[in-house]
């Protein structure tokens, strides 16, 4: 699985357009900021809505306490006052700054479909005639219409994605493995083995449904 993600990895990042090749670095970039930004709402709100639920954790959680102390705040109600205003004013910011990325990402995705669009449209523009009329006419639809959005959305986006979720599950797997290494090793036992064999289930369902597809678009046009 590793392997064919770096060599898909690769094979898409050398036909990117050169123009759009520092954006496809920089989004990537975003995209595991947000995943990160989005982790860390998790681990805020959960600490919040625990000792909201029970106050006693205030006096037993060492960081609480002291910021507790640090603010010079004596009533466990004002202190929860606090914490909580200030967690939903970071989700605001978290949510906001996770709709920002995902406009950024579909910007990125469309920008890219019309660049190919356009350029495969001069390509078939700058053919002769007797080239061009030997071309059969629903390959060249699909190619300025489908292929561009389906080479953008579904196989450069979700590379993205996937990169993102690779990096993010490695700190997780990672923080799991320091906190609690009887945890770690239950997934390792339970989770993984399952997690290769879909894979391996699913990769072969994949490129045949691929097939299929390539053979049934152009009678559809």
């Amino acid at each position: 699985m590793t392997r064919t993600y770096f060599r898909t990895y690769k094979s898409v990042y050398t036909m990117l357009p050169a123009r759009f090749k520092p954006r496809f670095v920089a989004l990537q970039l975003l995209i595991l900021l947000t995943g990160v930004v989005d982790l860390l709402g998790l681990a805020i709100f959960i600490p919040v809505l625990s000792a909201v639920s029970d106050h006693s954790l205030i006096e037993q959680s060492e960081y609480l306490s002291r910021l507790k102390a640090l603010l010079n705040i004596s009533r466990n109600e004002d202190f929860l006052f606090v914490i909580f205003l200030t967690a939903l004013g970071f989700f605001i910011l978290r949510s906001s700054f996770i709709i920002l990325s995902h406009w950024i990402q579909s910007k990125f995705v469309f920008s890219l479909s019309e660049y190919v669009g356009v350029h495969t449209f001069k390509y078939y523009l700058n053919q002769n005639y007797e080239t061009f009329k030997a071309i059969d006419s629903s390959r060249v639809v699909r190619e300025l219409t489908i292929s561009p959005q389906h080479y953008a959305k579904y196989l450069v986006m979700p590379l993205l994605l996937l990169s993102s979720e690779f990096t993010i599950m490695g700190f997780a797997v990672a923080g799991i493995a320091i906190y609690n290494l009887n945890v770690f090793i239950l997934l390792a036992c339970t989770v993984f083995p399952i997690a290769f064999l879909f894979h391996l289930f699913l990769k072969r369902r994949i490129r045949n449904y691929g097939i299929v597809q390539n053979e049934l678009t152009p009678l559809l046009l």
